[in-house]
């Protein structure tokens, strides 16, 4: 299994620790950014786990690498944050430029990005995009998404696998 499935499998198993983080970060479920920031922040913690020197093998090595891990997304994101605040407050101070190009390039990629996500979605068999839509889009745990569309909790794990697999071939992560 390539790095990047590993580390992707871990945050599945884990996720709680990146909702906490963004809930401490005063943003709550109910806000249309929470989503976003919750996507961030598993970009930070896979990218942790991938990083992380130590072995990670017993419950309290896992207890340990999610309290750092927790803390490096939670200051991580509190970082960012202050940021894009303080480039907001920049660009109000600045005066508008009209000859300025009006298409910001970060755009074009996140275009590519939502390409890519739609290629994925549409990949996916009937019964994986409900599973997806269960685990993260519901944020309904193995058990939960089970009891919800009539699966085993083992039959669930599978089919989140096989959606890692799949996930990580749709965007070519290297390992």
């Amino acid at each position: 299994m390539r790095s990047y499935e590993r580390a992707f499998a871990f945050y599945l198993a884990h996720m709680g620790v990146v909702v906490a983080a963004v809930k401490r970060l005063g943003i709550s479920p109910h806000t249309a950014a929470f989503d976003d920031v919750v996507a961030d922040g598993m970009m930070i913690y896979v990218d942790y786990y991938r990083r992380y020197q130590d072995h990670i093998s017993t419950v309290e090595e896992v207890k340990q690498f999610n309290q750092i891990a927790g803390f490096v997304v939670f200051r991580t994101l509190l970082r960012r944050r202050e940021d894009l605040r303080k480039r907001q407050q920049a660009d109000a101070e600045r005066p508008i430029d009209p000859l300025a190009p009006t298409v910001v390039p970060s755009v074009e990629a996140d275009v590519a990005v939502s390409a890519q996500m739609q290629a994925f979605v549409a990949s996916l068999t009937p019964v994986e995009r409900a599973v997806f839509s269960q685990l993260y889009d519901a944020d309904a745990t193995v058990t939960g998404a089970g009891k919800v569309l009539g699966l085993s909790p083992y039959k669930v794990r599978q089919i989140r696998q096989r959606l890692q697999a799949k996930y990580g071939a749709s965007f070519g992560q290297p390992d």
